[in-house]
């Protein structure tokens, strides 16, 4: 602040992206200069220290108004800043957060985060590559936008245990692939939702190698690729879901469960009508699956390539009106009834 007030007394900055890359690259820093400014700008900060990876502490930053970008991709690339600086914002605006600590890998602590109203991409991939993070913040906002917490875990890999998520009222992307490639991630957070958005709950686990048990999907009203690859890749995943919904969406269910290689047992899915791509994929790839239950009545393009791979031998029940005897043609093989799985009629 000393370049703008040689007396240190303000504490408003002047103009938008007053300080953006300031420091960028300066892998000599060690300490970083104090920032009193209580009265922000957009992307004031923006990519400041981005790059300073001797960087051990970082200043205070006691602002509680967020405005566009401010503290954007602040600290990336940081990877010897341990302890995170205190956010006491409640006041959140779009992207104030987005990757603040991406690539921090030493970041152990992260700061309290009380807002519980939130912005467009404002927490969006702000741990994201933290390798080190084990304890995830809580997150008590029941107010969401989109893409809030987007990618926020991202490749966080010692991260075991999620904290909860209580919104209800959810937004377009709100927490798409929040935790993907979490591979010590062993506990899912709640998600009390009945009502989705469009791609809300996309991607939010795949590759989580070490989630057994799925956590409770209450919700009966879909929305477009709201599902999409939610468990892929979770090889380890042993326990599907309740999916009760009636009515589907476009691509609602598109590779939820993909090469989910320890699932045997497919969640009911009793929707009697499909829709563009809503099982497309969904259970590809899932090597020991031995047991499908299904109410639709007629085949589509719905359901390309979604038991490709799947085991050898199961059992696969629908209406009558589906699926014909083992051995028929016509409705067998990898985007209708598994070829060698034996056809009941509930």
């Amino acid at each position: 602040m000393s370049l703008l007030d040689k007396t240190l007394s303000s504490t408003k900055i002047p103009c938008d992206r007053c300080f953006c890359r300031l420091f960028e690259n300066c892998t000599a820093l060690t300490r970083a200069p104090i920032l009193p400014a209580v009265t922000l700008t957009s992307g004031c900060y923006q990519n400041m220290f981005d790059g300073c990876t001797n960087l051990k502490t970082a200043p205070i930053l006691p602002a509680l108004t967020m405005k566009n970008q401010c503290y954007c991709r602040m600290f990336e690339g940081c990877t010897s800043l341990v302890t995170a600086p205190a956010l006491p914002a409640t006041t959140l605006a779009d992207t104030c957060y987005t990757e603040m600590f991406s690539g921090c890998t030493s970041l152990v602590t992260p700061p309290v985060l009380p807002a519980e109203t939130l912005a467009s991409e404002c927490y969006s991939g702000m741990f994201a590559g933290c390798t080190s993070l084990a304890t995830a913040p809580s997150l008590p906002a029941t107010a969401l936008a989109d893409s809030c917490y987007s990618e926020m875990f991202s490749g966080c890999t010692s991260l075991a245990t999620a904290l909860s998520l209580p919104a209800t009222a959810l937004a377009d992307s709100c927490y798409s692939e929040m935790f993907s490639g979490c591979t010590s991630l062993t506990t899912a957070p709640a998600l009390p939702a009945e009502t989705l958005a469009s791609e809300c709950y996309h991607s939010m686990f795949t590759g989580c190698t070490s989630l057994v048990t799925a956590p409770a999907l209450p919700a009966t009203t879909l929305a477009d690729t709201c599902y999409y690859g939610m468990f892929s890749v979770c090889i380890n995943l042993l326990n599907a879901p309740t999916l009760p919904a009636t009515v589907l969406k476009t691509n609602c269910y598109h590779s939820m469960f993909y090469n989910c290689t320890s699932l045997v047992t497919a969640p009911d899915l009793p929707a009697i009508t499909l829709v563009d791509g809503c099982y497309s994929l969904m259970f590809n790839s899932c090597t020991n699956l031995n047991y499908i239950k299904v109410s639709f009545t007629s085949w589509g393009p719905q359901t390309n390539g979604w038991v490709y791979n799947v085991k050898k031998d199961g059992t696969f029940v629908c209406p009558e009106s589906l699926a014909m005897e083992p051995g028929s043609s016509g409705d067998r093989g990898v985007n209708k009834v598994p070829i060698s799985f034996f056809v009941e009629n509930p």
